[in-house]
């Protein structure tokens, strides 16, 4: 995998609310759980950032998990 294919998933908010911006926190558990069971490997922004600048591939399948807006539930 390169480092150019690497997913990048972002959550806004983990939280039971009707919210379009919200995930409940039963999903989000079963979309990490999909995502280890599929083999993947979550990566820093920092690791994604050296593969692409150094033109490496990686070594296995990554993906990066970010959380956007510093709500209450992603606390």
């Amino acid at each position: 995998m390169k480092y150019t294919d690497v997913p990048i998933i972002m959550y806004h908010d983990l939280s039971d609310q009707a919210n379009p911006w919200c995930i409940g926190p039963k999903l989000f558990a079963q979309h990490m759980l999909f995502l280890k069971e599929q083999g993947y490997r979550a990566i820093t922004l920092e690791e994604l950032k050296r593969g692409l600048e150094q033109n490496n591939d990686c070594s296995d399948k990554a993906v990066v998990i970010t959380f956007d807006d510093a709500r209450k539930g992603v606390y």
